[in-house]
């Protein structure tokens, strides 16, 4: 009889323990902390978070073109319309897998002399064998934005060649299959006593902010991107929720779900001989769901720009998403 009773207690330790996932290489321990911004993304040096990683291309979802500038909504988005938008389930025409890293490790300056934590960024595709190779978020962003507005392209690409980018990584901005994700990434990372932001290489303001001190549902902000080159970019962020996630078989609890979307103006197509033939409002929207004394453990986002032959080589829309499998504390 006591046999029994040890045996069912351990096999209830087993089924409700927060690591009854196998796959997890150092399952992160669960607790009932509440969210603050001091516990929401520990970033002690060597703090490290691995993500299962893949691109999906959703054919057939282009964007709308209007035909006169003011058939355009005003305001181009509606932040809570968009994420509605967004919980729609969307069915892949074809995928690929690889994954995803961030390091704390030590410090950096940016090119514009920021000085602030580095938070590195690593990708490896699965199906190529040469492993892990580092990105860079800030050359991701402009290159993002290089691909949503056009007008922009030759300011950006002088800007990414006197940084010693190479011109297939330039080049390579026509596909976003080997692109890490937009708003879980990494660079010039710093937490103050009001937010947590980051530093690009333009500017000496900050280029980015992941989160603000107030984590209370509905709380937002917006920012302005890149000022230098352009007075119409913004990124919004808006917490949808606080709840219970499973993320690779791990429920966590307390959970911070941020929604951001980057407003990139309304923008004019035109054919190969110049003629206007519409306005469009590019889109790059997605979540990312924080956990208190572990950060971020999974993402989702979707980006849509309009296609042109001579611009870009896909279809539609395609979509990244993340989700943690390792979280190892620095030592």
């Amino acid at each position: 009889m006591l046999f029994r009773i040890i045996f069912m207690a351990m096999m209830f330790l087993l089924v409700f323990s927060g690591c009854a996932n196998k796959e997890c290489i150092n399952c992160p321990e669960i607790n009932d902390t509440a969210p603050a911004l001091e516990n929401i993304w520990p970033h002690e040096d060597g703090n490290s978070w691995t993500y299962d990683f893949s691109n999906a291309y959703l054919s057939g979802n282009e964007l709308e073109l209007y035909e006169n500038l003011e058939d355009v909504p005003s305001p181009t988005f509606v932040i809570d319309d968009l994420y509605a938008d967004f919980l729609e389930p969307a069915e892949p025409d074809s995928s690929s897998a690889g994954t995803y890293r961030l390091e704390f490790d030590g410090m950096i300056t940016t090119y514009s002399g920021v000085t602030a934590q580095h938070l590195v960024e690593t990708i490896s595709d699965d199906q190529d064998q040469s492993g892990f190779r580092e990105t860079d978020a800030n050359v991701n962003l402009l290159l993002r934005i290089m691909r949503a507005r056009p007008d922009l392209r030759d300011k950006i690409t002088a800007i990414l060649r006197e940084k010693g980018v190479s011109e297939s990584t330039i080049m390579g901005s026509r596909s976003l299959e080997l692109e890490p994700p937009i708003f879980l990434v990494g660079y010039a990372w710093e937490q103050n006593d009001d937010a947590i932001i980051g530093y690009g290489d333009i500017d000496t303001d900050p280029s980015w902010k992941y989160l603000e001190e107030d984590l209370s549902p509905g709380h937002s902000f917006v920012i302005q991107l890149v000022p230098s080159l352009s007075d119409d970019i913004f990124l919004h962020g808006k917490i949808m929720s606080w709840q219970s996630v499973e993320v690779d078989g791990i429920t966590y609890e307390n959970c911070v779900k941020y929604f951001y979307a980057i407003d990139f103006g309304i923008q004019t197509a035109m054919d190969e001989h110049g003629s206007v033939t519409g306005y469009y409002v590019p889109e790059t929207y997605g979540t990312v769901t924080y956990v208190p004394e572990i950060g971020p453990v999974s993402g989702l986002e979707r980006s849509r720009f309009y296609t042109e032959e001579n611009l870009f080589d896909f279809p539609g829309t395609i979509e990244k998403e993340m989700s943690l499998i390792d979280f190892v504390p620095g030592q």
